[in-house]
């Protein structure tokens, strides 16, 4: 099994080869395929599957520290509910449960929001404290239909987009079974020191 850093540098060196490639033949949509191929291989990879930091999890504590532990909070219940190499180790489907995974919790953290405050709201009207937040669960559920009608009204660049992520998947699942032809990244050390 290729490593985090063999996936990632994978990843970059084809790049250069998507994006022309991507945006000639797709136009207008090419872009949203490259933004989805990069995002999908540099921080929606299927390794989210593992309890423990992944490379992805790492970089990002090391270089936003605030950032990194939000994204390992927000992926740790992913890691405990699918098992590493499995669903999320399959071509296509594996893409799709992770986006279905990004939306469910995006509604549950809008509920959340809203449920703060409706607490807050009520806290104040019971300690009569002046409370003039819009949070509440009602906020909730408009942002929840706002959400879904983004999401409906811009389908088309969502296809492309988890087009482009399950290319990048499926890049990353074809290093997994042939590690060998996995870029080095022991040569890369050799030569800075």
């Amino acid at each position: 099994m290729a490593s985090g850093k063999q996936h990632e540098r994978a990843l970059l060196i084809s790049f250069p080869f998507v994006l022309p490639t991507a945006l000639l033949l797709l136009r207008k949509d090419g872009a949203s395929f490259d933004l989805g191929y990069i995002c999908g291989g540099l921080f929606l990879d299927p390794d989210l599957d593992m309890e423990e930091v992944t490379a992805v999890e790492e970089r990002l504590l090391r270089r936003v520290p605030p950032l990194g532990v939000l994204f390992v909070l927000f992926w740790y219940p992913f890691a405990l509910v699918a098992k590493h190499r499995g669903l999320s180790h399959t071509p296509i489907v594996g893409t799709l449960f992770r986006a279905g995974y990004l939306l469910v919790m995006s509604v549950l953290s809008i509920l959340a929001l809203g449920s703060l405050g409706q607490l807050a709201r009520w806290l104040t009207a019971h300690y009569g404290w002046a409370y003039e937040g819009g949070l509440d669960l009602v906020w909730s559920f408009k942002a929840i239909l706002s959400w879904f009608r983004f999401l409906w009204t811009h389908a088309r660049f969502i296809g492309f987009f988890l087009s482009g992520w399950a290319l990048a998947d499926l890049l990353h699942l074809f290093f997994d079974m042939f590690p060998d032809l996995a870029p080095s990244v022991e040569r890369e050390r050799e030569v800075e020191r």
